[in-house]
């Protein structure tokens, strides 16, 4: 199978970002889950596009009502990595550990 040049360029932009990663989190999380956590937020949040893409043709197939409820939802994913700091009354104040922004 030919790789496309966009294929590409996403493996080596996941290289990039997986090094950056592991230096800015390596004190914190286990090297798999860093790997997780980077590939997560490339796909589903800073390309979302390609992700939508996805879930769009898969939606066209016929599924069941719950899976097709569930490929609805992952049309808008939320994805927060974040130390608690503090919770009070049911409020949690974080800080973003790529951003470093309370």
């Amino acid at each position: 199978m030919k790789k496309s040049r966009q294929n590409i360029t996403h493996v080596e932009e996941m290289n990039q970002r997986d090094n950056q990663w592991f230096t800015a989190l390596e004190a914190i999380f286990l090297p798999y889950l860093i790997s997780d956590l980077s590939f997560e937020s490339y796909a589903y949040i800073e390309n979302r596009d390609v992700w939508v893409a996805f879930v769009k043709r898969e939606l066209k197939n016929n599924h069941r009502t719950g899976v097709t409820r569930v490929l609805e939802a992952w049309l808008h994913p939320l994805w927060i990595l974040a130390e608690v700091l503090r919770e009070k009354d049911g409020v949690l104040e974080v800080k973003d550990k790529m951003s470093r922004i309370v």
